[in-house]
């Protein structure tokens, strides 16, 4: 497993390494292929009339043909990929997504 020592937090490292990656791969946006960033999967339980709980998005979501084929987690640089594999299959599995994948913007699985 590779050591991943970057200081980025997790907004600069999808801003700066994970959506040029993406942009420079085959999922540059056409009229069939899309990269969705906060993905929305819940707006948060009901805590009081007035109160709601936290959102939760996923960070990317790859879609083609109007298909959602694979949901990207990030995590800051300083953090290793693996952090961010239990909340990606989580949020596949919620959004009924069969591909998903981890990253720092240096590592990934």
């Amino acid at each position: 497993m590779t050591e991943c020592n970057y200081r980025n937090s997790e907004s600069d490292t999808r801003a700066e390494l994970i959506e040029p990656k993406l942009q420079e791969s085959l999922w540059k946006s056409t009229e069939r292929a899309f990269i969705r960033r906060e993905w929305p999967i819940s707006i948060g339980r009901i805590i009081s009339s007035k109160e709601r709980g936290s959102t939760l998005s996923a960070d990317f979501v790859l879609i083609y043909k109007n298909v959602k084929v694979a949901v990207i987690e990030a995590k800051k640089s300083s953090l290793n990929f693996t952090e961010g594999v239990t909340q990606a299959k989580k949020y596949a599995e919620l959004l009924k997504i069969r591909f998903t994948y981890a990253t720092n913007g240096h590592c990934q699985q």
